[in-house]
């Protein structure tokens, strides 16, 4: 094959065919659409034609191939299977063969092929096969493949037997009993399916148009129905076996040359009744009230928005069917008017019940009751609503829309409930004394609707008296404050492992674990951080103190030892008198919940951390000042990011058991640090998080917080 020394070629696979080259893979500039294999083929054998076995004439199958013949070709490559077809230029009297896969050259041991004469298809999938179609077969045929062509060697022989009816011209027959091939499928290079009945005219020569059936296993009784006369017959004659040929006589009724004869009448058939409508369903049952004294071959239900339908429009299929028979339905359109009625064919022809109406439900949007307004606290409130009808559709979503400006959507702040009809939720973050607008909303197919617009205040925010404490020395004098904490039991620690059970929290690490019960007696606690002014005051000087890490008075101190830091706590304590010291782990965390007021967030404050917290999210990579963002539930800030906080505990394990003012392991790897600092991520500025560093370690993201007792 040639190539151009300056094109880069390569084997693509696809359906565009270009001008034939050889017998290899096309090969195509990279710009050009993927394409599919061809080669010439020269086909080796010819289709047999059908061996006339009833009345003396001669076969007219024609030898010689139309344009644009298709056959089917499955070829056996290394145990595996390569599908293709042929097709034939009559101009240039050659074939070319498409194939998607690889076929070395050589002989390979198996080749299927199979024409469907006047059927030839583009579907890749599946083609259909009327009762006129001629089918031939070859399931052995072999091939040999070089550089320049594929010989094929295939003996196409019939699949089914071939007959017409002979009679009067104009004549319509109704026959059943036979078996026809309704589709083949490419993909599994299976014949496919049968039919219970096929109609035929007598042309003008007589006859009718060939048809290809076979003979069922079980039976090789025909019936030839026409007018009010069913005819039937067992067909002993090997007439429709496979590859025989032939035409029989239509019977009459003067003349039926041993078929039996029957009259019969179109089926008769109960109303239908329609029962289970929905918007999109419903239920279809009828009785077969008389046979017609035929076979019944189908029944079922036909249905349309216009009104008589038959079986030219939808229908449903029970199959044989018996004396009563039922069909659900389930594609059709809300709202709308349909007609219905039942069907039954028999030997000549279908009979169909009076035509009934009956219309689909509509889908509206849901209905929602008005909201029941329950606690209302400074930063939270409980609300509760129902939905008692659906409008026929589906839940989508469900929950609870607010503004702080009315008529709340859901382009505002929602709660979701998911797909409960009983909603019931509790909006958390909001800000004191504030009027809040809200409304429940549920959205089905057909859109959102909301309830009556309710509103309600938030109350003022839980005051927590300070006590402020003033240290003076040489260095200068700064106050600070100190928040009462109310001793209480909380649970501390959190969990990952089962969501309906306290402090879930998916993020929660090992060492948060067990959960367990704390006791804890009254406190103090510093309302922020130790800040570099306080520090300074009573130290006299400054720790590693940096712009680049965040300087100011009210910045957080940091790059403090633990040693350091209990210097500055007796130094502090000697000089006011009072009696400070770190906090233990335990007191540290139930301060940052909010003790006995806690709402159970994620973060000190918040289950937002972006309002409460200095973090990797919102930071330069520094300290800010204390008391910027929100305060927790007791007026602490800070306890979410900033800087870490030294506590005096040694780094352990947790225990399951319930304790009293614990204090901690005896002894560890380290003293324990909370609250993450101002370049951790959200996840490690939890309420719940814990670490520990070595007593003497001192980072920019390490600072203290104190406790008074």
């Amino acid at each position: 094959m040639y190539r151009n020394p300056n094109i880069i070629y390569y084997t693509l696979i696809g359906c565009v065919c270009y001008t034939l080259i050889g017998c290899d893979t096309i090969n195509t500039p990279l710009e050009e659409p993927d394409e599919i294999h061809r080669c010439r083929l020269l086909l080796n054998g010819k289709i047999q034609p059908y061996n006339d076995t009833c009345k003396t004439r001669t076969s007219t199958e024609s030898n010689l191939w139309e344009d644009n013949t298709c056959i089917y070709l499955s070829f056996l490559v290394d145990s595996k299977r390569v599908d293709g077809k042929a097709i034939y230029n009559k101009i240039e009297d050659e074939w070319t063969l498409y194939y998607n896969g690889t076929i070395n050259n050589g002989t390979s041991s198996i080749c299927k092929a199979i024409y469907l004469k006047h059927n030839y298809s583009d579907n890749l999938d599946e083609i259909s096969i009327s009762p006129q179609t001629a089918i031939y077969k070859d399931d052995k045929a072999t091939y040999t493949k070089n550089s320049e062509a594929m010989l094929l060697n295939a003996s196409l022989i019939p699949t089914t037997g071939r007959i017409r009816f002979h009679g009067d011209k104009e004549k319509e027959i109704r026959l059943s009993g036979l078996n026809f091939y309704e589709r083949y499928n490419i993909s599994s290079g299976e014949l496919q399916g049968n039919r219970s009945s096929v109609d035929l005219v007598v042309e003008n020569n007589g006859y009718t148009p060939y048809i290809y059936p076979f003979f069922s296993t079980s039976s090789r009784r025909i019936v030839l129905a026409y007018d009010n006369i069913s005819f039937s017959t067992e067909c002993e004659h090997p007439i429709l076996d496979q590859g025989k040929s032939g035409y029989m006589e239509i019977p009459t009724i003067e003349k039926h040359n041993g078929w039996e004869m029957t009259k019969i009448t179109l089926p008769l058939i109960s109303n239908v009744t329609v029962s289970s409508i929905g918007v999109g369903k419903a239920t279809f049952c009828a009785k077969l009230l008389d046979n017609g004294n035929g076979t019944i071959h189908e029944c079922g239900f036909c249905y349309s928005t216009s009104a008589n339908p038959t079986t030219d429009d939808t229908k449903i299929s029970y199959g044989k069917g018996n004396i009563e028979f039922t069909k659900t339905v389930t594609d059709l359109t809300e709202n709308t008017e349909y007609h219905v009625r039942a069907y039954a064919i028999n030997d000549i022809g279908i009979g169909y019940s009076n035509n009934i109406t009956f219309k689909t439900q509509e889908i509206t949007v849901p209905r929602i009751s008005n909201i029941t307004i329950g606690t209302i606290n400074n930063t939270y409130v409980e609300l509760e609503a129902s939905i008692p009808s659906l409008g026929n559709g589906t839940l989508i979503d469900a929950g609870f829309v607010y503004s702080l400006n009315p008529n709340p959507t859901l382009d505002d702040k929602k709660v979701s409930c998911g797909k409960n009809i009983s909603l019931k939720s509790k909006i958390q973050g909001l800000q004191p004394e504030t009027q809040y607008y809200v409304k429940a909303y549920a959205t089905n197919e057909k859109g959102t609707t909301y309830s009556k617009e309710t509103t309600f205040i938030t109350t003022k925010n839980i005051v927590n008296p300070y006590t402020t404490i003033t240290v003076e020395t040489s260095y200068g004098s700064v106050a600070f404050d100190m928040a009462k904490v109310d001793g209480g039991t909380f649970i501390m620690g959190a969990q990952n492992s089962f969501l309906s059970q306290s402090n879930y929290d998916k993020d929660a690490d090992a060492n948060e674990k067990p959960t367990h019960n704390v006791t804890l007696s009254s406190y103090y606690i510093g309302k922020t951080e130790v800040t570099q002014q306080l520090w300074y005051v009573v130290m006299g000087t400054y720790p590693n103190i940096s712009s680049t890490y965040g300087r100011g008075d009210d910045n957080p101190v940091y790059n403090v030892t633990y040693s350091q830091c209990e210097e500055f706590i007796k130094k502090l304590s000697t000089l006011t008198g009072k009696k400070f010291r770190f906090p233990t782990e335990a007191e540290w965390e139930f301060a940052a919940r909010g003790g006995i007021n806690s709402n159970g967030y994620k973060y000190s404050g918040s289950a937002t951390v972006t309002s409460v917290a200095w973090y990797n999210g919102n930071t330069n990579n520094k300290t800010y000042p204390t008391a910027q963002k929100v305060g927790n539930e007791i007026n602490i800030y800070d306890m979410s990011g900033n800087v870490w906080e030294w506590c005096s505990d040694w780094y352990g394990n947790y225990s399951m058991s319930s304790q009293i003012n614990p204090t901690g392991a005896l002894s560890g790897p380290g003293h324990v640090i909370r609250g993450g600092g101002y370049n951790d991520a959200a996840t490690e500025c939890r309420i719940s998080v814990r670490s520990y560093a070595a007593a003497s370690s001192c980072f920019t993201t390490l600072g203290l917080r104190l406790v008074m007792e």
